[in-house]
C-alpha cells in the first residue's frame, strides 16, 4: 500500500488539540519538522507518529488544566513510568486545581506561583534542595506550611520545602479537629463538675498514638499554654531525629514553630 503523502503547509493536530503546519521533511521523509501554530515552536518527529496524532504539544497546559510539562531537559517519565518529581508536581497541582468536591478546607483556598506551574522549573527547585537531590525524594512530602505560615496555601520556590512525612504530619495546625468549635485548638471539655466549673484537658497527638502528656485544669488558657509547649516540644525532637534528610532552614522553623503568624493563624492570640 503507498504511503500518503503530505505536502509541505498540511496541518496536523496534536493529541492535545494544537495545529502544527509541516515544514520541512528529513531523513527520506521518515522524520517531519512541525512548527506550532500557536507559539512557532519546532517539533522532530517520526511520520507515523506524527499522521496518527500520537504527539502532545508540552508548551500548553496539560496537567490540571494549568500544569506545563515544557521542553527542557526534565522528562516526565523514564522506560514509560513517571518520574517522581512529576509525580510529585503533577500531586501539587491536583490539590489545588483539581475537582474540589470533598477537598479538605486548606486546599480549597490553595494556590500554585507561577513558576511552579512549569514543571522544568520545578524541577530545577527540587533538586537545588540538598535533602531531595540526596535521597532523591524518597520518603519526602512537598511542604507549604511550614516556613511562610499563612490562611492560604501558596505552593512556590519561597514556601516550600521537602519534610519526612512523621515531621509533615507533626506541623499540622488543624482548626478544624476540635469537636467543640467553641474551644481553642488543642483543648476539650473533660467534665461539668458538681459546683458548676468546668476541667479541660489538652494533650498532642504523637503519630497514630496520643503522648502520655495529658493536662486538666479549669484554666483553658493553662491547657492552651500546655498544648502549645507539648507541640513545640514534640516537633523539635522530630527534627532533631530526622536531621540528617532536612535542610537547615526548615530544622530552624520547627525549633521556632509557633511565630506571631502561627498563633495568629491557630486562634490563639488571646489564650498566650
Amino acid at each position: 500500500m503507498p504511503k500518503l503523502k503530505y505536502e509541505i503547509g498540511h496541518i496536523f493536530r496534536s493529541s492535545n488539540g494544537v495545529d502544527f503546519t509541516l515544514v520541512s521533511k528529513i531523513k527520506d521523509g521518515d522524520k517531519y519538522v512541525l512548527k506550532s501554530n500557536i507559539d512557532g515552536h519546532n517539533l522532530v518527529l517520526s511520520r507515523r507518529t506524527v499522521i496518527a496524532s500520537q504527539f502532545t504539544d508540552y508548551t500548553v497546559p496539560t496537567v490540571c488544566g494549568k500544569g506545563i510539562v515544557g521542553l527542557g531537559k526534565h522528562k516526565p517519565s523514564y522506560k514509560g513510568e513517571h518520574t517522581l518529581t512529576y509525580k510529585v508536581w503533577k500531586g501539587m497541582l491536583s490539590r489545588c486545581y483539581e475537582d474540589r468536591e470533598g477537598k479538605r478546607l486548606k486546599y480549597l483556598e490553595s494556590k500554585v506561583s507561577e513558576g511552579f506551574l512549569h514543571f522544568q522549573n520545578f524541577c530545577d527547585w527540587a533538586i537545588s534542595r540538598d535533602n531531595y537531590a540526596k535521597y532523591k525524594g524518597n520518603g519526602l512530602c512537598l511542604d507549604s506550611d511550614l516556613l511562610v505560615p499563612s490562611y492560604t496555601c501558596l505552593y512556590s520556590e519561597e514556601t516550600c520545602c521537602f519534610l519526612p512525612e512523621t515531621v509533615n504530619l507533626a506541623i499540622r495546625v488543624n482548626l478544624l479537629s476540635n469537636k467543640d468549635k467553641s474551644l481553642p485548638l488543642g483543648v476539650r471539655l473533660h467534665k461539668n463538675n458538681l459546683d458548676g466549673s468546668v476541667t479541660y484537658s489538652s494533650h498532642v497527638r504523637r503519630g497514630k498514638f496520643n503522648t502520655t502528656k495529658r493536662m486538666y485544669s479549669k484554666d483553658i488558657k493553662e491547657c492552651v499554654n500546655f498544648y502549645m509547649e507539648l507541640k513545640q516540644e514534640y516537633i523539635t525532637s522530630l527534627a532533631e531525629r530526622n536531621r540528617k534528610i532536612m535542610c537547615e532552614q526548615s530544622i530552624e522553623s520547627c525549633k521556632n514553630f509557633w511565630t506571631k503568624e502561627r498563633v495568629k493563624l491557630a486562634g490563639l492570640s488571646d489564650y498566650i
